[in-house]
């Protein structure tokens, strides 16, 4: 005989769903307040794309939602972001994600200034970019 499910526990799932959409759909909208236009959902109506959770002008991103996450992954003192890596890992960046969306952008009108197609700067061109800005915001453009 199947065992019954528990009411409370399919209830907390259900939540649990919820909060990852509205994450989705907060990032989505952050970012086409930044003017990267070309922003989705992609995982709508419960069937999740195989590629990531959002898609930000062809580029691909998961979103995990926790309800406290640990301290030391957080920036602090002066820090704009941390760098962390698992053992034989590569390293991956938190950053805020609007100074992330920011970054973005500046990359997308960067490939219009220069003639290209919606495509993501090398390292070198944002490094380029960002030092050409100075400190990060600080500039009109």
């Amino acid at each position: 005989m199947p065992k019954k499910k528990d009411p409370k526990r399919v209830k907390m799932g259900k939540r649990n769903r919820q909060r990852g959409q509205e994450l989705q759909r907060q990032i989505v909208r952050m970012a086409k307040e930044n003017g990267l236009t070309k922003s989705f959902n992609r995982d709508r109506g419960g069937a999740q794309h195989e590629q990531g959770d959002v898609e930000i002008h062809g580029i691909y991103f998961g979103c995990k939602r926790r309800s406290s996450m640990a301290k030391w992954i957080k920036p602090e003192k002066q820090e704009i972001g941390v760098f962390i890596r698992e053992d034989f890992g590569e390293p991956l960046a938190v950053v805020p994600a609007e100074w992330f969306l920011e970054l973005l952008n500046i990359d997308q009108l960067h490939a219009k200034k220069n003639g290209r197609i919606e495509s993501v700067a090398t390292k070198t061109e944002l490094r380029a970019i960002i030092s050409n800005r100075g400190e990060f915001g600080s500039s009109d453009s």
